[in-house]
């Protein structure tokens, strides 16, 4: 099933077909934090420190789960020179009630990349099963293309809102124009 994703200046949707199956806006904008509702639901990313490494996911008034900063290494020198160590690691989603954590897999080598597109993986850590990829083409001259193939029947709409908010805190840490 592949989705995409709609930008406008305060948040984005994800679309199947013409249909939006998720709405969220940027709940301030100097924070990656989202608010998003999808059918009756509403959720949120409430920050729980001032420098954003936990959050709690609260889904109509119910903590629904976990977004923990893990830090990691950069991947070659020159990203560690670059980029800030503050930006090295990635967030991670730990649902309530499930022994199951995501992640969002950045491209491992950007310069072998074809064209202007790159591809990230949500990744479960249980069995390292990738649910879907986020595709980015385009989006140095024009407005860039962001597909989701998601690679099950059933849609979580908390991953995609978790996915997105991944999204974007890679794409700043590594200088990147901002999609979302």
């Amino acid at each position: 099933m592949i989705l995409r994703i709609e930008n406008y200046t305060t948040g984005f949707r994800i679309l199947n077909g013409d249909t939006a199956i998720l709405r969220a806006n940027h709940v301030k904008w100097y924070r990656d934090a989202i608010s998003y509702e999808y059918d009756d639901k509403k959720g949120m990313m409430e920050l729980l420190d001032l420098f954003g490494t936990k959050s709690n996911l609260i889904k109509d008034e119910r903590l629904c789960g976990e977004i923990n900063w893990n830090w990691g290494i950069p991947k070659n020198v020159i990203n560690s020179v670059i980029v800030p160590p503050w930006f090295w690691g990635g967030y991670v989603y730990n649902p309530v009630n499930s022994i199951d954590s995501y992640y969002l897999k950045e491209p491992e080598i950007l310069s072998n990349r074809p064209g202007n597109v790159e591809y990230y993986n949500l990744i479960r850590t249980t069995d390292n099963e990738t649910i879907f990829s986020i595709t980015v083409r385009g989006g140095f001259i024009s407005k860039p293309k962001i597909q989701i193939d998601y690679h099950g029947s059933h849609i979580d709409e908390d991953l995609l809102a978790f996915a997105v908010f991944a999204f974007k805190s890679i794409q700043r840490s590594s200088r990147r124009p901002l999609y979302t």
